[in-house]
């Protein structure tokens, strides 16, 4: 359902419009005429200098009928001066052919070859400059392979080129002047999803027949040249993903533009008020800069504007304006702004209107009346808003009769929920008004509400009894009822979710629109690009819930999240449970549970996460199965448990309900963000630091009791005079992170000298880091990720000897990490993700002394470097994220590695064996030895690992150009939870579970997890065989496509980034392609069978 521009091309409707083959078909020749011997021989050393060889090429036919070749009847005088008819190879279309090896060179024998077509295959090697001297050549089009090196504008000598796509390639380097000195008629130009680097290139401006530009998705910075406006032809910019900057007022010299993507870059002026001049444009998109100022008055003059997105800037002044011209407009995404006012009464003239995101501004009004005419609203996001009136709201929105996904989250403070309304929701497939502090009952109205499949009413004050009409909604799959006030039993009609029983009922019913989960509080988001890859989910938890837990809970087949924790449930837990073949996540938690863990619920083999914390248990933990890899903590707090390697268990008072909850711990959101670019489903994890532990902060800082040093109140004050903004309050032990904070830092933390933790992330700090640090002696936490800092990291942190967490990620800091770092041997925490460092060398070298570093987090730095062969010590290192490498075996030395994310990269070759020989994933047992010091969080639904060693065993070499079959050997990793494999050119036989853009053929299994799967994991292999699903589409995800949008600060991936980032799909059943280790083989098919176990 997406509205996105199109980027991809068709070669031959390009061709009948803009180039030569007027009425061709794919072969045009005589029948009388066979292929000429010059054009057989080079054809010939194509096939043979490939590694793969081209199928369907033989010798014994013509050479004008093989596949891809394209021939043509020309004109030529004969020896004795008449005139003959020869036959020319013309095109090569040899797009998605599975091709391996470099471009053959004897591709310019062709001399009459116009149309070139080597796009979508395994091509790897220098760009192949010969190229550039086929003086006839018109379509050039490589893009998808593994091309790699500098491009040579300067060397170009194709006068008749007007196609040219060498996209998602490893080109890289600086982009020379160069471009149409010789090739002015070049039409479309696509360098995007490369590793081109430096100034944004002049030169454009002798383009003059220019008609599509695609340059987006590389490391370009600068300003945009001023020739770039020369081009009157120019219809589509995309320049989206860089790091350009600079004035954007010469686009309106652009007349004919019709689509501009300047998104994701650093502009941060005004708007330029220009749109008058771009009278056909439909298209725009200028989402995740930091432009600032008010919506100029031309942009709502624009009839034909179709798409409009200007989400995360830091746009101000109303957006109360006159929409009504704007008749076209189909979506508009104005979301984590500063806008202020109410929401304009104008945008109801919008009636094309399909998706609407104004999430995260101060807009302070209630709904307009006139919202109801909006009969095409689709999507409608307005979380945090200061919306008020939830009841007109909600009258006024039933009339949009297409409104599918509705999103109001932390709006309408205190009010009452009318359970008795008479609201009529005939499209609603999604309601999420979470942490609005509602009062009244769970509104009756919701039985209206047919096709409701997600309901997010979680952190309110509703009260009352679960409803049994719940279980009337049989599209109904994911339930978050958490942190209210409910009470009595839970109903037993919710285990008989027909949704929860029969998942498939879902399938043919999709809506493919992209929205985030996630918690708030600046935490990463996960994106979901259909909204039935949620995990379906039941969550109570934090309510007053008394009763037992039901067995009859054993017929939600499709359950993947039971959270039930901190009610007044009583009873045994049911051994039934074990019949739950989906669940991966039970939380049983604070509760007054009695009996014994049952050893069926060993045979749950997704299960990744367990917690039985403070309840009443005895005996013995299983310790088969899952068992063994989920840490002490799911079992403390019940007095007479017993756990091997967990004595003594802790028996601290039990945790209380909502009230006492860290929002930043318990606080869940769902909200809109639409049109991400990438999918994500299975587990999501975030990691972050859990503050308030004690662990990092010393108990004194929690005292109310204690008056602050005159000479640390001098040192805050001149800290605070040195921002640009003013800090509203000074949180105990809180920092002053994500507090929307500005300006430079000061030496004013030198006055600190008992300073032990300092968070700063989250905010707008700009300046150097070269400060005096040499007097904090005791710093244990430094936080500055995710500012705007600039320059070397200083050296001077080395003398921070106590040093043990340290986050610098998404800065600017162009740099190599100092030598002196070698020093810093309390380091356990290290993330430097996104800060354009230099010299990965340099780097594994200094950081490796650090004895006691655990987790190192260096993605998206070191642009075209390979990680060197060297065997580096790193004898503590247990999680490594690490970017742009070339696989060695040395991975394989670091005995206590376990958790190695390698994916979205640019490996090429084949897997090493050494990568099937790492200790710690072959017998984990050795990581336990060593438990981190600082106390990490994973999250995925208030569950929590309190340590790194409980993090799912893993290794992601998903998304990269690996070639090869998938190795045997990875069976030796006995202890691996998670293979991420997916999206990369390998071949051969491979596990069931790895189905999806293969060659797979047959009927797809339909028993056990296998019914649970989307059919898009099936797709792409066109001869197997499903009943439920189309599984023949072949389109592709492309190898460098971005993680989607959520807060746009995470927009971009899918990793550890450090204490507020997510870690991505990494546990669980990950359903984008995964081995399940030998251990979760054994799951049982029917209850029967799991309950044998329990009576053994």
């Amino acid at each position: 359902m997406s509205i996105l521009p199109e980027l991809g091309f068709d070669h031959w409707s390009f061709l009948q419009r803009r180039c030569c083959f007027h009425d061709l078909s794919p072969v045009s020749y005589s029948m009388n005429e066979t292929c000429n011997s010059d054009d057989f021989r080079a054809l010939d050393e194509i096939a043979k200098g490939l590694e793969s060889g081209i199928t369907g090429w033989r010798k014994d036919y013509d050479c004008c009928s093989w596949v891809g070749v394209i021939c043509e009847l020309f004109s030529s005088i004969g020896l004795d001066g008449s005139s003959v008819w020869v036959t020319r190879v013309v095109g090569l279309d040899l797009g998605s052919r599975q091709l391996k090896g470099n471009l053959p060179v004897s591709v310019v024998r062709f001399k009459h070859l116009r149309y070139l077509n080597f796009s979508d295959n395994f091509l790897k090697g220098m760009f192949p400059v010969e190229l550039f001297f086929m003086h006839n050549l018109e379509v050039l089009d490589l893009s998808n392979n593994g091309f790699s090196g500098p491009i040579m504008v300067k060397s170009w000598l194709i006068s008749s080129i007007r196609f040219l796509d060498v996209s998602n390639n490893l080109l890289e380097g600086a982009l020379d002047t160069g471009f149409c000195t010789n090739s002015t008629h070049i039409e479309v130009l696509n360098l995007s999803l490369n590793l081109f680097s430096g100034n944004f290139p002049l030169g454009f401006g002798n383009c003059t027949s220019l008609q599509h530009l695609s340059i987006n998705s590389n490391y370009l910075s600068g300003t945009l040249p001023s020739d770039l406006w020369r081009l009157k032809k120019l219809n589509q910019l995309y320049i989206q993903d860089n790091s350009l900057s600079g004035s954007l007022n010469g686009v309106g010299n652009l007349s004919n533009l019709v689509q501009f993507d300047l998104s994701q870059n650093e502009f941060s002026q005004t708007l330029p008020d220009i749109f008058t001049s771009l009278a056909k444009l439909e298209y725009f998109s200028a989402h995740s800069n930091n432009l600032s100022g008010p919506l100029p008055a031309s942009l709502l003059t624009s009839p034909l504007l179709y798409y409009l997105n200007l989400r995360n800037n830091s746009l101000s002044g109303s957006i109360n304006l006159d929409w009504t011209n704007m008749v076209n407009l189909r979506s508009l995404h104005l979301g984590y702004n500063k806008f202020h006012g109410p929401i304009p009464d104008s945008l109801s003239y919008c009636r094309e209107l399909r998706n609407l995101g104004l999430r995260q501004n101060y807009l302070n009004s209630q709904l307009p009346d006139t919202f109801r005419n909006l009969h095409s609203l689709f999507f409608l996001a307005l979380t945090n808003t200061n919306l008020y009136n939830i009841s007109s709201t909600l009258e006024i929105l039933q009339q949009c009769r297409n409104l599918t996904i509705l999103i109001l989250a932390s709006n309408f403070r205190g009010e009452d929920m009318l359970a008795n309304a008479n609201l009529q929701f005939q499209s609603l497939k999604v309601l999420v008004v979470p942490d609005c502090g509602l009062t009244g009952l769970i509104p009756k109205w919701l039985r209206s509400c047919a096709k409701l499949q997600v309901l997010d009413i979680s952190r309110n004050h509703f009260s009352g009894f679960i409803p049994n009409w719940l279980s009337r909604l049989k599209f109904l799959f994911y339930i978050d009822m958490s942190n209210n006030s409910l009470s009595g039993e839970i109903p037993k009609s919710l285990t008989r979710l027909q949704s929860l029983i029969y998942r498939d009922v879902l399938l043919d019913d999709t809506i493919n629109f992209p929205f985030v989960i996630g918690r708030t509080q600046g935490l990463a988001e996960l994106q979901y690009t259909q909204f039935w890859s949620f995990p379906p989910t039941l969550d109570l938890s934090y309510n007053m819930l008394i009763g037992q837990v039901w067995p009859e809970f054993v017929n939600l087949k499709k359950l993947h999240l039971l959270l039930l924790k901190s009610n007044h449930l009583q009873g045994s837990i049911p051994p039934e449970l074990c019949g739950m073949t989906s669940l991966e996540v039970l939380d049983l938690s604070h509760n007054n549970l009695s009996g014994s863990i049952p050893f069926s619920l060993t045979s749950l083999s997704f299960l990744s996460q367990f917690n039985v914390a403070y309840n009443n248990l005895v005996g013995k933990i299983p310790s088969g199965g899952q068992f063994l890899t989920f840490p002490c903590s799911s079992f403390e707090g019940n007095l007479d448990l017993q756990a091997p390697g967990c004595n003594p268990l802790p028996t601290s008072p039990k945790a209380t309900s909502t009230s006492g909850d860290d929002p930043k711990e318990s606080k869940m959101t769902i909200s809109g963000i639409p049109f991400a670019v990438g999918i994500a489903t299975g587990f999501s994890v975030t990691v972050l630091i859990f503050f308030m532990s004690g662990m990092l902060i010393p108990e004194v800082l929690n005292s109310q009791n204690l008056n602050c040093n005159s000479e640390d109140l001098r040192a805050l004050k001149d800290f605070a005079k040195g921002l640009e903004s003013r800090i509203n309050s000074w949180g105990c032990g809180s920092g002053v992170g994500d507090r929307s904070l500005s300006g430079n830092l000061s030496d004013a933390f030198a006055g600190f000298n008992q300073l032990r933790y300092l968070n700063l992330s989250h905010n707008s700090f700009t300046g150097s880091l070269n400060l005096n640090w040499t007097n904090m002696v005791h710093l244990r936490f430094l936080d500055l990720g995710s500012n705007q800092f600039r320059g070397p990291i200083p050296d001077t942190l080395s003398s921070c000897r106590e040093l043990r967490f340290l986050n610098l990620a998404r800065n600017y800091l162009n740099s190599s990490v100092p030598g002196s770092f070698k020093n810093l041997h309390a380091l356990s925490f290290l993330s430097f993700s996104n800060s354009t460092l230099r010299d990965l060398s340099a780097t594994l070298e200094a950081l490796q002394h650090c004895k006691n570093l655990t987790t190192l987090i260096l993605s998206v730095n070191f642009h075209g470097e390979e990680t060197p062969d060297a065997n580096f010590e790193f004898k503590s290192l247990q999680a490594l994220i690490i970017p742009n490498c070339r696989l060695t075996d040395w991975f394989s030395q670091l005995e206590s590695l376990f958790y190695l994310d390698l994916s979205r990269n640019f490996l090429s070759g084949e897997i090493p064996i050494g990568l099937t020989q790492m200790p710690s994933l072959i017998d984990r047992n050795i990581s336990f030895e060593n438990p981190l010091a600082a106390p990490l969080f994973m999250k995925r639904r208030g569950m929590q690992y309190n340590r790194i060693l409980s993090f799912p065993p893993t290794l992601r070499l998903s998304y990269n150009l690996l070639s090869g079959e998938v190795l045997p050997e990875f069976g030796n990793l006995k202890k691996l939870h998670v293979l991420e494999l997916q999206s990369n050119h390998l071949e051969g036989p491979i596990p069931r579970e790895l189905s999806a853009y293969n060659n797979l053929v047959g009927k797809v299994p339909s028993e056990g997890q296998f019914s649970t799967f989307p059919c898009s994991n099936f797709e792409g292999n066109r001869d197997l065989q499903d009943l439920g699903c189309n599984v023949h589409p072949t389109s592709k995800t492309e190898p460098w496509e971005s993680p989607p949008s959520g807060n746009e600060e995470e927009e971009s991936s899918a990793t550890i980034f450090g204490p507020t980032s997510g870690v991505g799909v990494i546990a669980g059943f990950t359903v984008t392609g995964m081995f399940m280790p030998p251990v979760r083989q054994g799951r049982r098919r029917n209850g029967s069978s799991c309950r044998a176990i329990h009576n053994q």
